[in-house]
């Protein structure tokens, strides 16, 4: 969406040469941005870069044969996550927060 911008003056200045303009934005949202979603070994491999060697990838045979995606992550439940072995709850917690970047 594109915002149209109009400068302002001071209306004390309006008789003099010298106008003072500002410029008026107005809150901008960025919408349509696309964020490319990495395949779920580059996701787990950064993991394990930013949390500790194997803490992530040892998952991914199991994420791999649910065909589970990255942008899906962060909507499994406890539950589904305990079913495809991942039982530590601080992990779980990494994976929803890691992943919600991109829904």
């Amino acid at each position: 969406m594109l915002h149209s911008v109009k400068p302002t003056y001071n209306s004390s200045n309006l008789n003099s040469n010298n106008k003072n303009y500002s410029l008026s934005i107005p809150n901008v949202i960025i919408q349509n941005c696309t964020i490319e979603v990495p395949s779920m070994n580059e996701f787990l491999e950064e993991l394990d870069r930013k949390y500790g060697a194997n803490k992530f990838t040892c998952y991914l045979q199991k994420f791999e044969e649910e065909e589970i995606r990255v942008n899906q992550l962060f909507r499994l439940s406890d539950a589904e996550y305990n079913l495809i072995g991942v039982s530590k709850i601080g992990r779980r917690q990494t994976l929803r927060d890691e992943s919600k970047k991109f829904e």
